[in-house]
């Protein structure tokens, strides 16, 4: 359920000019991962009167980009260009003249434990008058011979400059939140693309207006001052192992983890982890392996790992059929060569026993050797 004191609808609004000093004090670490798919074909647009490309919900491929967020999974539901909706959060003042239209990425979680139902990824676009290198994705999309695969990972702002502010809204009348990303160092494109691209979809002045989902009503944004962008919005920045290129597979370091030491006996309760990380002892994975080894080395070996317990009864059933084998074949020798007229040596009679004696040694240590391992 939403906040009834918090923000309502999408996008928010300022009352103010933002400046590097705010976003500085308001800048904070936050977890969120994009796995990115490609795509073979160009992309079009699906229907050229609302500014929707062929992506997500509207696209028939199956493998669309994820968002990964608060252990729940976030699929591509739509893809849209739109009207400018953040220009007064973008903090060049260049860049904001700039500024023709927005890349909008709505994800959406199928589960219905999710507080934020909706993750609003917005791009903004900015016109240059010359460019070398042009986003792939956008080239294509206006209709230029590009070579390749597709991905909407070629829009984000170059790797440096992928600082974005986030914040998190109301969305009647499903009262279900959504979170939204503004990556406000914008991807710039040539002005001959976008025009391009205005003309396939049609556009002579003003690009379509934001489109949501049918369960969503975009009602009149509130309009926030500084003091409440200070208490509602955050800024971070999109490292480059939290947006994965399609079938990237990477090892990263222990000490990349910050993790809290979970006591099961404790943390958990009726089936549920409850961890207060504010107050927790926050450390890296690897100084939390590092103590676990050496509570080990400290304690010593103790019971049996796993394979041991059928190593050992081999080789226990080894020494037992060896013993059984030799004492079976020296009887079997004298029994075939001997003369049965001639009395068998003395020793063979004692013979039964110590074999017999033996096993039941080898037996002894085996099952000792197995309690004490327990």
């Amino acid at each position: 359920m939403c906040s009834p004191s918090g923000n309502v609808s999408f996008p928010l609004d300022l009352t103010f000019t933002p400046d590097s000093a705010l976003y500085t004090s308001v800048k904070e670490i936050f977890s969120i991962e994009f796995q990115w798919s490609n795509r073979t074909t160009p992309p079009i647009f699906k229907n050229s009167q609302t500014g929707v490309l062929d992506e997500g919900d509207s696209a028939t491929r199956s493998n669309f980009s994820t968002i990964r967020w608060k252990g729940y999974s976030y699929s591509l539901a739509q893809v849209q260009l739109s009207t400018p909706t953040h220009t007064k959060w973008i903090l060049d003042g260049a860049k904001k003249g700039k500024n023709k239209v927005d890349m909008i990425l709505l994800f959406k979680t199928k589960n219905l434990d999710a507080a934020e139902r909706y993750i609003f990824v917005v791009i903004p676009l900015l016109e240059e008058a010359l460019l070398s290198v042009e986003p792939a994705y956008l080239a294509a999309l206006s209709g230029q011979s590009v070579a390749g695969q597709y991905s909407l990972l070629n829009c984000l702002p170059p790797k440096e400059t992928r600082e974005y502010v986030y914040y998190t809204t109301c969305l009647e009348p499903s009262l279900k939140s959504g979170l939204v990303l503004f990556f406000y160092q914008g991807c710039s494109v040539s002005k001959t693309t976008l025009d391009k691209i205005a003309e396939e979809l049609g556009v002579t002045q003003n690009w379509p207006g934001v489109q949501v989902p049918s369960e969503i009503r975009l009602t009149t944004p509130i309009v926030i001052t500084r003091e409440a962008f200070r208490a509602a919005v955050r800024v971070s920045v999109l490292g480059e192992q939290e947006s994965r290129a399609p079938s990237q597979f990477e090892k990263r370091g222990t000490d990349s983890y910050k993790c809290v030491p979970l006591n099961p006996d404790t943390a958990v309760v009726d089936n549920k982890i409850q961890i207060d990380v504010s107050t927790g002892d926050v450390r890296s994975l690897k100084s939390i392996l590092e103590e676990r080894q050496a509570l080990r080395e400290a304690v010593g070996p103790k019971g049996l790992e796993p394979g041991q317990l059928e190593t050992i009864l081999a080789i226990f059933l080894a020494l037992m059929l060896g013993i059984f084998a030799v004492g079976g074949g020296i009887y079997a020798y004298f029994y075939f060569t001997m003369d049965p007229t001639v009395a068998w040596p003395s020793w063979t009679s004692q013979s039964v026993g110590v074999i017999l004696t033996a096993m039941l040694f080898i037996t002894a240590g085996f099952l000792l050797g197995y309690f004490i391992k327990l």
